[in-house]
């Protein structure tokens, strides 16, 4: 029995070519690239960090779980002030808040320059959740623009330390939408 796969890229502007042969049956697949010339900045070069925090794994991906259940939409406020910070949601099942002063062992690390709030769709912070599970701390930032950068260490047996970071952008709502309670 034998499985062979060749892979080839023609260069620029061309697919990325995916052939696998099984057994004789052969399977041929094309997967479209894209170049782009300037790294993508994703708002961080125009919009300093103003909040960093980092915060143990665990506790950070039990509140996630929990408030996932309770909406669509996660709330997040952080503020120089105790309760530093509070991530919230509320939905037709109800609502539920979640608060991590920076005197709590969860927390390592907290500096906050001024109070910010932002909201983020739930379906888009799920995809950290596989990997908060197999990390041991969360960095935590968020620039002025909103965007959350969530960056994990992970470490197994390997004496190398990897970091995964996750870029969520901020849930866009408009004055409408927020006067009838809906979001855009």
């Amino acid at each position: 029995y034998f499985v062979a796969l060749q892979i080839s890229y023609a260069g620029h502007g061309r697919p990325l070519l995916l052939e696998m042969a099984d057994g004789g049956v052969v399977s041929s697949s094309g997967v479209a690239t894209i170049d782009n010339e300037d790294p993508i900045d994703f708002c961080w070069q125009d919009n300093p960090v103003v909040h960093r925090a980092i915060i143990q794994s665990t506790p950070l991906r039990e509140a996630l779980t929990e408030l996932e259940w309770w909406g669509s939409s996660l709330h997040v406020r952080i503020s120089p002030n105790a309760p530093h910070i509070e991530l919230s949601t509320k939905g037709q099942n109800g609502a539920c808040e979640i608060q991590f002063p920076s005197s709590c062992e969860a927390i390592d690390e907290f500096s906050c320059q001024a109070e910010k709030s932002t909201t983020y769709r739930f379906t888009l912070v799920q995809s950290v959740f596989k990997a908060l599970g197999l990390s041991e701390k969360a960095c935590l930032r968020v620039n002025e623009a909103g965007m959350l950068s969530l960056q994990l260490m992970i470490r197994d047996d390997s004496p190398v330390t990897t970091f995964v970071e996750f870029l969520i952008c901020a849930d866009i709502v408009d004055e409408d939408s927020q006067l009838t309670g809906q979001q855009g």
